[in-house]
């Protein structure tokens, strides 16, 4: 969104990211094939064609995959929380590292 001060957010459900993360991989396959066999025929159409869509697609996956990407502290700021807790009732010191976060103060 050029032009356009500041970020935007939408909701999008966890299963559903997941989807297109399945199925740009299967798209990512399929790539593969269509590309063996422009590279088997002798028609410089079939191969631009190809190549277009090969560009298209990675494109798709590499927007799919960042999407997909949730912050460490996010993903695992919950666990973290309850090892740190439980440690001491349990009457064993715990440690956990994780760059980039912080962890949160008891």
């Amino acid at each position: 969104m050029s032009g356009e001060k500041g970020q935007r957010f939408v909701r999008v459900d966890a299963a559903r990211l997941d989807t297109l993360m399945t199925l740009i991989g299967e798209l990512v396959i399929a790539r593969g094939r269509l590309q063996d066999i422009a590279r088997r025929s002798a028609n410089p159409a079939l191969s631009e064609t190809v190549l277009n869509a090969s560009r298209l697609i990675g494109n798709l996956q590499t927007e799919i995959t960042t999407a997909r990407m949730v912050p460490v502290g996010q993903a695992f700021g919950f666990c973290t929380l309850k090892v740190v807790m439980a440690g001491p009732s349990v009457a064993m010191d715990s440690l956990v590292l994780l760059n980039g976060s912080s962890l949160p103060s008891r």
